[in-house]
């Protein structure tokens, strides 16, 4: 059996863990979870972790952009002290739908989920952060090579933020990115990105498909029918 950590970053957004954790456990009864608090001292965090069998740890804030990319890398730290075959990322406003039909177990590094593009060309590409699946091959990789710690991630390069692009905008706004520094840590290690079929997770934009699309392409009528993750939920 496919053994699963789930794991959510908490800032501000308590209030919705309980819609989002009673779905999770419906589907995923055993599974470990273990939420990071990013510098909200709230103690119904941790209430609410114990509620759902969770681990909670209360950490400094890492999401401005001056910390580039050291989110992640305490993230990888937590799942690493006890790995599992896959490590997903989701946020509380996520919702499980139901249980994976299909995970691949390889030794390829592997990130999966919703792909999404920096900008018009391919030239830096990402999992939506509604739902990051990666593997363990992947997560161990990444931590690694401690590339979640490198300068380039940090003001004034931001290396995962190109002139014109929304990320830079979310920069500039003084924050950054799961998804941006995990797709330029990816791109650096030459780790394969793979839209999952099972994961419709958006962010400001969501994809619609002609009738004809659906039935042409059996991804996309799993992903509109009968996604496994969906998000956002607010």
């Amino acid at each position: 059996m496919t053994n699963i950590t789930w794991h959510i970053q908490v800032y501000k957004d308590q209030q919705q863990l309980p819609t989002c954790l009673t779905a999770l456990r419906r589907h995923y009864p055993k599974s470990r979870l273990f939420l990071i608090s990013d510098g909200d001292p709230n103690p119904e965090i941790e209430q609410i972790a114990n509620q759902f069998g969770g681990e909670c740890y209360y950490g400094e804030r890492l999401f401005g952009v001056e910390r580039g990319g050291e989110v992640v890398h305490r993230l990888l730290d937590h799942y690493l002290a006890q790995p599992s075959d896959f490590l997903i990322k989701i946020d509380a406003d996520t919702r499980v739908e139901r249980r994976f039909w299909y995970l691949p177990k390889t030794r390829e590094p592997l990130v999966m989920g919703t792909r999404q593009l920096a900008g018009s060309t391919p030239d830096l590409v990402s999992i939506q952060g509604g739902c990051t699946i990666i593997n363990h091959a992947a997560a161990s990789m990444m931590h690694a090579s401690r590339l979640f710690l490198d300068p380039r991630l940090k003001p004034p390069i931001l290396a995962w933020a190109d002139p014109g692009t929304k990320q830079e905008l979310r920069a500039k706004s003084g924050l950054t990115s799961h998804d941006w520094t995990i797709g330029w840590v990816c791109r650096e290690l030459n780790i394969r990105i793979v839209d999952h079929p099972e994961v419709a997770s958006y962010w400001k934009e969501r994809r619609w498909y002609s009738f004809r699309d659906l039935l042409s392409n059996y991804q996309l009528l799993v992903r509109h029918f009968w996604p496994a993750v969906t998000h956002p939920h607010k």
